[in-house]
């Protein structure tokens, strides 16, 4: 299992330089500042949602769901709504990557793939801090559910841009 987070590391650190890198590189030019702060504004709260408001905690430890829907099949067998309200919960709370992520510079920007790639990223990123500071459980379903809630918030700033 650790060889697959160092993989999924390393693949994260690539795609966030290459990210910076182009913010940099297009930050005179085409970059929407005023996005660009309210998506690091989001984002900063998603962190601490979800890292750093368990720094502490004495109940905390690791645990890893390796198997996709294991917790969403669970929930249904012994109907336990819980389950299904975390997975829901996560596909919310993605729902503005998707948007703000496009928006920072729409003309380079305003692909489905940006979103789910950067969805993808920032999921697996939380999960691998919150698996190596043994903040919690590393859940396949919350990356799943993350980055299915960031192409959610794409579709529908797509539908905004259709209508508007």
């Amino acid at each position: 299992m650790l060889v697959i987070f160092a993989v999924l590391g390393l693949c994260v650190l690539v795609v966030v330089v290459l990210f910076v890198r182009f913010c940099v590189n297009h930050w005179d030019t085409s970059m929407n500042k005023g996005k660009t702060a309210i998506f690091l504004m989001y984002f900063a709260i998603v962190l601490y949602a979800t890292v750093f408001m368990r720094i502490g905690l004495s109940n905390v430890g690791t645990t890893v769901a390796e198997k996709p829907f294991d917790d969403l099949m669970l929930a249904i067998r012994y109907r336990e709504p819980e389950m299904l309200q975390h997975m829901i919960m996560n596909i919310l709370m993605f729902l503005p990557f998707g948007y703000l992520i496009t928006e920072m510079n729409p003309r380079h920007l305003r692909k489905w793939s940006f979103a789910l790639i950067g969805g993808l990223m920032a999921s697996t990123t939380i999960e691998m801090i919150q698996y190596v500071f043994q903040l919690g459980q590393s859940d396949i379903d919350d990356i799943i559910a993350n980055t299915l809630g960031a192409v959610i918030g794409y579709i529908i700033l797509r539908l905004v841009w259709s209508f508007g």
